[in-house]
Parts: C-alpha cells; structure tokens; sequence
C-alpha cells in the first residue's frame, strides 16, 4: 500500500499510516459497513478508522491486523471522496455532495436545519451508518461554508 500522507511504501502494521484522526471505531460500525461475512471479524477486535484521502485502507487493527478496505466496505468515504458529487456528507438523511454542490444558499441552510432537527430527535444512526462511525454534522456544516464561500 503506497501512504498518500508521506509517499512511502507500507506493508505491515506497524508501519501503517494512520491518517490525521486514528480514531478507534466502534465493532458495530465495521460490522455495519462490512461487505464480506461477519464470521471473518473477531468479536473483540478493535478497529482505527483511516481518513487519509490516499490510501484505499478504511480500518485496521493493530490486535489482529486485520485491514479492510474501501472494496470491503458498503459506503464511499466522505473523508477519501469528499469532493466527488455521488459521495454521502450525509449518510443517515442521504445527502450526498452534489447535493449541497448544487444547491442554493437557502436550499443548503434548509438541509442543515433539517439534519440538526432530525438528529436532535434520534433520527439518526450514525454509529452504523457512516463509515467513520460518528456524527456528520460538522462535515456537513464546513462542506455548506465551502459552497457558500465560493
């Protein structure tokens, strides 16, 4: 695997590059976005979610080293392909990036409202359904302030 963060060739765990966040991810969500039988995922495994926008790796465990990819997964990275229109800023409400892309000021303010709203009353399951296993909203909120400024 080539590290998009620093050029170099990895090929082992130890010299993995863990991207900007290394934030540990929940069993739930790898499970929730595995595309491969369960069976393959120890129960008590621990998982890092990889956000380097180079690298094909989504998670990685430094227990068993296992490593799963972007084809081993049921949802396109926001944070690989945050700049690409078919890609979810939303995976809860299915907003994609063309949508806010093409959106006006109003329209986009109006998503964020609706989003803020919904998940305010638990209408949201980011833990299973977002790759990266957290809530979208401040994706959602930079990516608006992006279109907005430009």
């Amino acid at each position: 695997m080539n590290c998009g963060c620093c050029g170099e060739q990895k090929n082992s765990l130890d010299n993995i590059c863990l991207g900007s966040e290394k934030l540990v991810v929940s069993i739930e969500t790898v499970k929730a976005m595995a595309d491969f039988p369960l069976w393959e995922i120890e129960p008590d495994d621990q998982f890092y979610f990889n956000d380097e926008p180079n690298s094909e790796n989504v998670y990685f465990s430094t227990k068993t080293g296992m490593q799963i990819d972007e084809s081993d997964i049921r949802e396109k990275v926001f944070a690989k392909h945050s700049d690409e229109d078919d890609t979810y800023v939303c995976y809860c409400f299915k907003v994609k990036v063309g949508d806010l892309r093409t959106a006006s000021i109003e329209e986009r303010e109006a998503i964020f409202a609706k989003i803020k709203a919904s998940s305010a009353k638990g209408q949201c399951s980011c833990k299973t359904r977002n790759p990266k296993g957290s809530c979208c909203v401040g994706n959602v909120k930079k990516l608006i302030d992006k279109f907005n400024n430009q």
